[in-house]
């Protein structure tokens, strides 16, 4: 069953404020007016990833594009996580949870227990906690997450990290296959690269990098409507 609450009463009050020219939405792809960033930032990791998603936000501007992040983390420790890195770093950290919009500059984290999608809403995307059984033994899981972005994965870029297992393989294809741009961690900069392995096995994979490559390569494909163009992992240029 899907719980939906978009009521202000989700909306988690206390965040580091933007510039009003920043605190914008999302408009899908054609539908509307863009800001600067024209994808949402969909990312799935397990063993190892706690510390490779420092490095990212330690690299991304305060305003960087809206993410959204499951970690296979134990329930008890996902909320001292999410306040331990919105206290250390530029962007606003915070629980994933019904209703929250998606913004630039805004980093949501999926919270234990339940799994987390996201939804269209009137004005650009919102999280979803979704009640339902564990897929590869998780919940929250990748796979739920990307797979809930597939009817609008041209305004998707889907990155899989490091970690043990298969989570997220088939959701990353399914992203690719709609018009999705889809990032994998490299071997050499995973702790373990069973999940970027999978996926690649599966064809779900068009950029696999290291981690220190892949916050410039989420803002350089960010700012893009195109799926499918070259990271030169030299210049970050795509062309």
């Amino acid at each position: 069953m899907t719980a939906f609450s978009f009521g202000a009463a989700a909306i988690v009050p206390t965040e580091k404020v933007l510039a009003p020219s920043d605190a914008v939405g999302l408009s899908p792809v054609g539908e509307g007016p863009m800001t600067k960033w024209n994808r949402i930032v969909l990312i799935g990791a397990s063993t190892g990833g706690a510390s490779a998603f420092e490095v990212l936000l330690r690299d991304l501007p305060a305003d960087c594009p809206p993410i959204v992040f499951v970690l296979h983390m134990p329930a008890p420790h996902v909320k001292r996580f999410i306040e331990r890195l919105d206290r250390t770093y530029d962007q606003s950290v915070l629980p994933a949870e019904n209703g929250v919009r998606l913004l630039p500059g805004r980093v949501l984290v999926a919270p234990g227990g339940l799994h987390t999608a996201v939804h269209r809403v009137p004005d650009g995307f919102a999280c979803v906690e979704v009640a339902g059984p564990a897929r590869h033994g998780f919940r929250p899981s990748v796979d739920d997450l990307f797979l809930s972005a597939v009817g609008f994965a041209p305004n998707v870029l889907g990155i899989i990290m490091t970690g043990l297992g298969r989570d997220g393989a088939e959701g990353l294809r399914q992203l690719r296959s709609h018009g999705a741009i889809t990032i994998g961690q490299d071997r050499a900069s995973c702790t373990v690269f069973g999940m970027p392995r999978a996926a690649a096995e599966l064809g779900a994979v068009m950029h696999m990098l290291p981690l220190s490559e892949i916050p410039r390569a989420m803002c350089r494909f960010s700012r893009t409507k195109m799926p499918g163009l070259p990271y030169d992992t030299e210049s970050g240029i795509v062309e």
